[in-house]
């Protein structure tokens, strides 16, 4: 198994609740129409940053701000970059391994955000499997307690007890075209230069 992440992803979009006075984390979208070229960056490493290259002392960045960026401007780029970094991880671990995912199941709370769907399938290319569970880790605790305690013989069996539905989400073409030119000109270049400052 190879694991990635940037696991305050869900205590960042917390954050960014509390401090704009919105929902992120539910199915409450921030109008895509407002997405352009001209958003400012994020990098979200706001409690280290995560793989593929783990450095605990990196903080989050906001750059290229200006008075014309609104709140739905900051929190659209915050969104973004949680796509710009599950992209990094994606690349990462085809590097390592050789083979490319076919398949992307979507998890967790923060995930059920619409918003946050289209530019992780936009940037992905791939069309997202968003199980509709609000706590997918709890669930699978659960269904293994059930496979455990005989309740359920078979892991087969265990999975069909679970009765949440799945959405899909399919890239966006507007979406692709404006997030593919942010994430290889503005992202990553902004990330490799943060990263030669960690470094000294």
């Amino acid at each position: 198994m190879i694991k990635g992440g940037l696991k305050t992803a869900g205590r960042a979009l917390q954050w960014a609740q509390n401090i704009f006075g919105v929902n992120l984390t539910k199915d409450n979208p921030i109008s895509l129409t407002l997405y352009s070229s001209n958003l400012p960056y994020w990098l979200p490493s706001f409690q280290g940053s995560g793989t593929p290259n783990r450095r605990p002392d990196a903080r989050a960045l906001l750059y290229g701000l200006h008075t014309n960026h609104s709140r739905e401007s900051i929190l659209l780029a915050l969104l973004e970059s949680f796509a710009f970094w599950l992209r990094l991880n994606f690349e990462s671990i085809t590097s390592i391994s050789g083979i490319a995912a076919d398949k992307v199941i979507s998890i967790g709370g923060a995930n059920q955000n619409k918003t946050m769907q289209t530019f992780k399938a936009s940037l992905l290319n791939k069309t997202l499997h968003v199980p509709k569970a609000p706590e997918a880790s709890a669930l699978g605790a659960a269904l293994l307690a059930a496979l455990g305690g005989g309740i359920v013989k078979s892991y087969r069996e265990a999975v069909e007890l679970n009765r949440y539905p799945t959405d899909l989400c399919k890239p966006d073409l507007r979406i692709k075209k404006i997030i593919e030119k942010r994430y290889k000109e503005g992202f990553i270049p902004l990330r490799d230069t943060i990263i030669e400052i960690y470094k000294n």
